[in-house]
């Protein structure tokens, strides 16, 4: 996905349905990452799941790149 816009409407979509699951997230804490960039590239060697997922990330490194905190909705995009 290479659109913002609707980078953001589909994660608003999917946060407004999944709001018991994923409480206390909003769009306004998403943020639109290339796929390009080295951690995301690392990421999905190691985390692949098709639809939805969760997955909390708390003072992880990934080949040498230090992820402080974060949660993974979804990495089959």
């Amino acid at each position: 996905m290479k659109d913002k816009r609707e980078f953001y409407r589909v994660v608003s979509s999917t946060i407004n349905s999944y709001q018991d699951e994923m409480p206390g997230i909003d769009v306004g804490s998403v943020e639109f990452v290339s796929a390009d960039k080295p951690l995301v590239k690392d990421m999905a060697k190691f985390i692949h799941a098709p639809g939805i997922i969760n997955a909390n990330l708390s003072g992880n490194t990934v080949n040498g790149i230090y992820v402080p905190e974060g949660v993974l909705l979804r990495s089959n995009l």
